[in-house]
Formats: C-alpha cells, structure tokens, sequence
C-alpha cells in the first residue's frame, strides 16, 4: 500500500526534481520493485521507500532483517554509461548514509569494507546492495533506525539508532537527497572520503577465499573499491567480496 502523506514529504525535502518517489508501508523488498520498473522509468531517477521488507536481502544473496520501523530505500538510476562499478557505487552510498546520520544523528558511522555501517559500539546497523540491471542502475540501503528485538543470532552483531518517526522520516530525506548527490560527485573525491571514514585500512584483517582462511594487512582501497591486502608473503591480493574481520591477536 502506497504512503502518499510521506511521498508528499518526501518529495517537499528533495532538492532534485527529476526524481519519482514511491512510499510503500511495506514492500517484498525495495531493490526487486526498483528494478521491475526501471525499464519503464521516464525521470532520471526513482527512488522507492518502505517501512518494511518481507524478503529484504544483503550481499552475496543472503536475507536481509528488516523489521518495522527501518528505513528501507533504494534509488533507481535510468543511467548506464557510468565509471562506477557496483563496488564503486557501494562505497559511494555509505559516504552518503554515513554524512546523512551525521546529520540526523550527531555522530559519524564507521564504514566495514565494503557495505557496512557502524555505530560507536561497533555493532552494524547499515547494510548497502548496489546492483547493475539491463535498464540502469540501483543503489540500495537498509537501516536499522527504530528501536526493535533482534533475532537471537543476530543480538550480538546488529544495533539501531533507536529514532522516533519523526527523525526516521528526516534521516529518510537526508539519506535520499545524499544519494543523489555522491551519484554526481566526482568518483574520486567519494573514494577519498570512503578511505578516511573506513575501519579496515593499516590493520591486519582475517578473509576467507575459496573457504580457507587468509590473513594480512589491509593496505589501501583503489578506485572501485576493492580492498588491497599485503599478504605475509608480502604479495597483495585484490579483494573484491567476501567477509572480513578484524583479525584478534
């Protein structure tokens, strides 16, 4: 069911007009429904909003927890002639939530390579899906943003911002309007920041390729956003998916 009073909102806080906007009160899952229409979007940009998802999903095809009360979008580009890659464009869209919650919030997230963000407790509470279609491009963000009970294998990991409606709405605005803007800003000016707000860079990390374990520093991000590690053997090995952690000495 469409929210028109929020969409009306919505639309009243965005600086860019060549966007649509759809509020849904809950959705399967936004990034699905955004690429369903891309072929028939007309304006350059779509952007589809829900309160919740029943079939919300992450990287790597794993399901996305996405109770009530989150904030769930995804912004629908009918653009295919971009530099960017996925990887890119998911670096880009944290920039963009972590300024946006700074915003909203007065703190500034961590960002986990690639698509993570953190509060200060380290907890995650930002998930990101970038994905390339046939017709043009989506950029898609979960946000954990009202107080809520986690599954239990999720407690230990997973946190939320703890907001009111009213700031869940403003963060929504903030979150879209960033979107739009680090879509259009020079690729390595994003990368520049994505680099200085990341927590991985000068530390030893713990990955895992083809199921083995492998360990080394994180040295550095290139400008698709793969993470280059220095492995013991002092080779570097290019990252482009995968889990990551902090390796515990």
């Amino acid at each position: 069911m469409r929210d028109f009073h929020i969409e009306k909102q919505i639309k009243c806080l965005l600086r860019e007009k060549d966007c649509e906007v759809a509020c849904h009160r809950a959705l399967p899952s936004t990034n699905a429904l955004a690429k369903e229409a891309l072929p028939a979007q007309t304006a350059r940009f779509a952007l589809y909003i829900a309160g919740r998802q029943t079939q919300g999903r992450g990287r790597l095809g794993r399901s996305f927890y996405s109770p009530g009360g989150g904030i769930y979008l995804t912004l629908a580009i009918r653009e295919l002639e971009t530099e960017r890659t996925p990887d890119a464009l998911t670096c880009a869209a944290a920039v963009a939530v972590a300024k946006a919650v700074r915003t909203v919030c007065s703190f500034l997230p961590g960002i986990k390579w690639v698509n993570d963000l953190l509060l200060p407790n380290g907890k995650k509470f930002c998930g990101i899906l970038c994905e390339r279609t046939p017709a043009g491009l989506v950029m898609g963000v979960g946000v954990n943003a009202a107080r809520c009970k986690f599954p239990a294998e999720l407690r230990e990991i997973a946190g939320t911002l703890g907001l009111r409606r009213k700031q869940r709405r403003r963060l929504t605005a903030e979150i879209a309007q960033e979107l739009l803007r680090v879509f259009c800003e020079p690729k390595k000016k994003i990368m520049e920041i994505y680099r200085e707000q990341n927590i991985y860079l000068g530390k030893e990390i713990l990955f895992y390729q083809y199921g083995v374990a492998c360990s080394g520093v994180a040295e550095r991000i290139d400008e698709d956003g793969a993470l280059i590690v220095r492995l013991s053997d002092g080779k570097l090995h290019h990252l482009h998916t995968g889990e990551v952690s902090i390796r515990k000495m």
